[in-house]
């Protein structure tokens, strides 16, 4: 899992745990959410790639990372849902993401 996910996650369990929200957020409503907002679109950096006319070689490069990493996005949101739907339990979340299944 990318570390912005867990990053996110961590920091939106301890604001959940300091009361602000006005209803509990479960383990994985934070792991769906995580892995929608860690996804990080470099179309501006991309343009200005292309507007300097960088080497295409870096253009490449940062092009292929951004589409893995939104592919990576997309199998933990799927998988982070597909956990929120069926019954919310923190153990199965560590189970899935941790230990592979």
């Amino acid at each position: 899992m990318q570390s912005s996910n867990y990053a996110i996650g961590v920091v939106l369990w301890l604001i959940s745990l300091g009361k602000i929200f006005s209803s509990e957020l479960a383990a994985a409503d934070i792991l769906v959410f995580a892995s929608l907002i860690s996804a990080v679109d470099p179309v501006a950096v991309l343009e200005i790639f292309q507007d300097l006319n960088v080497n295409r070689t870096l253009y490449s490069l940062v092009f292929g990372e951004s589409l893995i990493k939104d592919t990576i996005c997309i199998v933990l949101f799927s998988i982070f849902d597909s956990i929120r739907q069926a019954n919310n339990n923190v153990s199965d979340c560590l189970k899935l993401t941790i230990l592979g299944g």
